[in-house]
């Protein structure tokens, strides 16, 4: 029920982000097109977006009939890294739609979608660790839960 709870929070939040950002559009396309902010912005957006589709065909590659996945999904795409890539890229894109409007409205949906996804990537995380423990195990010492874990190469190369 808790998974749940900020699965959907995220996606009220991340909608909220969209509907705050076409609410408040002000500004000719032209002008947009040329400020540096925009451009971040919408390039944010963008590479946010087409990493969670992305992420999401190689999570829905491996499901089962009933929706359930099969084996833990380690290696494509940004799973190498992070454990919830998909979340990470969630991030990566509200990101984007705060820097397009960056309002004190925006930016307190921001930070709270950002919450509610770390709670969400936390108890998806303790699932997986509950239906794989041997390969989540492993996985977890090599990557982090949302943003890459830099050290474990610099740990593997040591003597």
């Amino acid at each position: 029920m808790r998974g749940q709870f900020f699965w959907y929070l995220k996606v009220v939040l991340g909608f909220g982000l969209i509907a705050h950002l076409v609410l408040n559009a002000h500004y000719s396309l032209f002008d947009t097109l040329l400020s540096l902010p925009s451009f971040l912005g919408q390039s944010l957006v963008l590479v946010g977006g087409a990493s969670v589709i992305f992420h999401y065909l190689c999570l829905s590659k491996d499901l089962s009939e009933s929706g359930a996945a099969r084996q833990l999904i380690t290696r494509p795409g940004l799973f190498r890294y992070v454990r919830h890539p998909m979340y990470l890229s969630d991030m990566i894109m509200y990101s984007g739609l705060v820097v397009l409007d960056c309002t004190l409205v925006a930016v307190i949906l921001w930070l709270l979608s950002l919450f509610a996804l770390y709670q969400q990537a936390k108890t998806e995380d303790c699932q997986m660790s509950k239906e794989f423990p041997g390969t989540h195990a492993q996985w977890k010492k090599r990557t982090g839960l949302l943003l890459p874990r830099l050290r474990y190469s610099r740990l593997q190369s040591e003597p």
